[in-house]
Formats: structure tokens, sequence, C-alpha cells
């Protein structure tokens, strides 16, 4: 088994672009059946015209779920899940962003430990403060600030924890009486997790929505695909409902052969590895549809793999898909160690450059989702004020481009994807 390489959030410098800036369980009793429509047929996102006022916004507020009601919402530790929730205003109060969190993920025994040593906070919600303010400013996408995020500014807000380190498809049980170096210990369970939240918050607006986005970035990008058109099943028949993800675009590309300064000719790739170890330690599943036509373990394991469901266009619901070509996380996984004479680190740009180009492509595969993607090697924008504010293609910014497809998602593609 390897050590599982897929730690999100590590910053690459020794690349860059050559232009632009550097399953739920049967059973389950967490897993609630909700009045739906039986899924989205088509796209049947109708185009809409946003309506604000000058309403002050509320706070947001920690919520920690209860373990009594939700057993199985439990984070890797087995504490509860928990998520924030902004209230919306005025024009926004009918309309909804739920949040998925990012944060990487673990999927064999050394890298849980590792992960639970180095950056325990993404697998517990222990001192989540509870009922209070959270402590952390929201920006860009999730900021209050008209100025900043005009046509979003006033919309209910749910950020949830992400807890569970497995992009938020997980359904396995942990015992946490087992070591910290032993995978048995810990609880995969985002699933649960995203069911309860919505349980939860029906009750209070969710269920009278008139609009439901439902985005993430990095890890919670591909918790977005996975769990996209579960979502829309548990929400009201008449919501209308689209998805975005930021910066969870990861394509199948070999490693850096660092003795050939080639790609690795290696099969399969340490990506499919990664994957196939992460899959055996959550249990869960991926995108619904895509499971019930898996016939084997191979198939089964690429439901988590987002380009492999995209590809195949499982996912029903509207899409915006927000990546840069030379993310530097996935570009860090590809090379774990980066050459540091001049020959290794010429040939290391130009394998960049292959590796950007195969991704555009890619993301020019696929049919009837709309792509911003910039030429840069930035990874989630849409949290940062400054970075969502001036994250462009060809002069478009990103906030008009994305409000302007939310306003009418069904229209023709929109397709922005700069050359490497």
């Amino acid at each position: 088994m390897t050590i599982f390489r897929l730690l999100l959030g590590s910053a690459l410098v020794v690349l860059s672009p050559a232009c632009g800036d550097p399953s739920a369980a049967d059973g389950n009793p967490d897993m609630i059946s909700f009045p739906s429509d039986g899924g989205q047929a088509a796209c049947s996102a109708g185009a809409i015209t946003y309506r604000h006022g000058n309403e002050p916004p509320q706070p947001p507020i920690v919520h920690v779920l209860s373990k009594a009601k939700y057993p199985l919402a439990l984070c890797n530790d087995g504490t509860p899940g928990a998520y924030v929730f902004r209230p919306g205003v005025g024009g926004g109060a009918k309309r909804w962003i739920i949040y998925l969190e990012g944060g990487g993920l673990c999927g064999d025994a050394a890298s849980c430990k590792l992960r639970y040593d180095t950056t325990p906070f993404y697998m517990t919600s222990s001192g989540a403060p509870d009922g209070q303010v959270y402590p952390t400013v929201l920006e860009g996408l999730k900021s209050t600030d008209m100025a900043v995020n005009p046509d979003f500014h006033d919309a209910n807000l749910v950020q949830l924890y992400y807890c569970s380190s497995d992009t938020w498809s997980g359904d396995r049980a942990g015992d946490g009486g087992l070591p910290t170096d032993n995978l048995g210990r810990w609880h995969f369970r985002g699933r649960s997790i995203i069911s309860a939240v919505l349980a939860e918050l029906l009750p209070q607006g969710l269920a009278t929505a008139e609009e439901v986005l439902l985005t993430g970035s990095s890890a919670g990008a591909i918790g977005v695909v996975s769990n996209a058109d579960d979502v829309r099943q548990a929400l009201p028949s008449k919501v209308r409902y689209v998805a975005m993800m930021d910066a969870g675009f990861f394509i199948n590309y070999p490693d850096f052969d660092s003795k050939t300064n080639l790609e690795s000719t290696a099969m399969p790739t340490m990506r499919e590895l990664d994957l196939t170890s992460a899959v055996a330690a959550w249990g869960g599943r991926g995108d619904a549809s895509c499971e019930a036509a898996a016939t084997d373990s191979a198939a089964h394991t690429r439901c988590r793999s987002v380009y492999d469901v995209l590809r195949a266009g499982y996912v029903q619901a509207p899409l915006f898909i927000r990546q840069s070509v030379y993310d530097m996380v996935q570009l860090k996984m590809l090379v774990p160690v980066p050459p540091q004479d001049a020959a290794g680190r010429a040939a290391l740009k130009a394998y960049g450059m292959r590796f950007a180009q195969t991704l555009v492509q890619d993301l020019k595969n696929l049919n009837g989702i709309s792509v911003f993607a910039t030429n840069d090697t930035r990874h989630g924008v849409i949290n940062s004020t400054s970075e969502w504010s001036t994250t462009t293609v060809d002069a478009l910014l990103l906030p008009a481009v994305f409000g302007a497809w939310y306003a009418n998602p069904c229209a023709a593609p929109v397709t922005h994807i700069a050359t490497p």
C-alpha cells in the first residue's frame, strides 16, 4: 500500500505556466426520504432575474449535529458533524448556497495517521463553537458585500464542516478504541453528514427554497459531483437546482518520472492506485447513476473519478466548472519531489505544459457542461475575495460570467478555456 498522496492544500512553486499567473448503505437511519420529483430530466432550471434589497446581513452561526438524532453523521474521530448557517435576507431569502468544504483526504492507514498528526481539525468537530457566530470571515462567493458578491450576497448560506476525509462520499463505521495508526479507527461518513444537514435545514426554510446552488472547492468540488443528484432528490420538487465545482476537475495523468524526466509508464497510474485504496477504505459510493451502471469493482471505483463521471454524462444537474489548467495541487501530487538540476527543471516545465494541454482537452470533451478555466496555477478561488474578484479568462471576470450563467443555466453552455 502506498502512502496516500492526495493531500490537497500543498503548494507547488517549481512549475509556472508559459503565460499567466504563477453510498449510502441500506437501512442507514440518517438517509431520510424526502419528497421529490425523481430528479432532473434534461435541463429544467429556468431563467431568473436577480432581486435584492437593502436589508442587513444575518450572522453565520455554527451548528453541531445531534449525535442522538443522527448517529451516523460522524467525523473521522466519531464526533458529530457540523455546519454553518447564515439566513438569507430580502431578495435572497429564497436563494440557497450549500457549500461543501474541501481540505484533502486520506485513504489508508499511513495517510490518515499523518492527517491526524498534522491537521487534526480536518477529522473532528471538537472545538466547533456550537450556537456561536462562525469566527472566520466568509469571502468571495460567500461574502455579504454586494460590491464583491453582487448576485449572492443576500442568499442563505450553508457551509458544511469537512471532517470525514472522504470527498463527501464515504459510508463506513470506525472504532475509536483502535490506535491512530489503524485504518479501522476512523469513520468515513461524508454522505450521512450531508443527509443530516439537509434534514436539519428543511424545516428552517430549505423546504420552501426557490433556488438552490450546490458548490464546493477541491475535495468539496469532488463531493459536488458524487452528491449533486442525491442532493437534488432530497429537495422539494419545484426547486430550481444547479451545481458549481471549484478546483475539483482532477484528471488521471501519469506521474513525472524523475529517472527519465518524462511521464511514468507504470500502469495502473498512481492516481488509480490511490483511488482504489481510498474507495476500499471509505465504503459508500460515488454518483448514483454511475454506480447503478457499474458492473465490476473497477467500474465502481471510476464512479469516484470526476472526469469519468462527467464525461459519461451521469450528473443530471446543470453544472459549472471553475478550474486552473496548471492546478498547483494536482501537479504537486504528480511531482512529489521536484528535480533540482537545470535539465530536470526544464523537463518538468515541459511536463507541466503537457499536463495542462491534457486537462484542457479533457474539459473540452465534456458535453453540456459550462467551463471557466484559467491559465494559472491557482487551486480554489471562490473562498477568497481577492481571487474571486480577479479571476479572468479573455478579460472576462469570473463573478460576472458565473452570475450570468446562474441566471440562465439552460442556455448554450458557457465555455471559456484559456490556452496553456
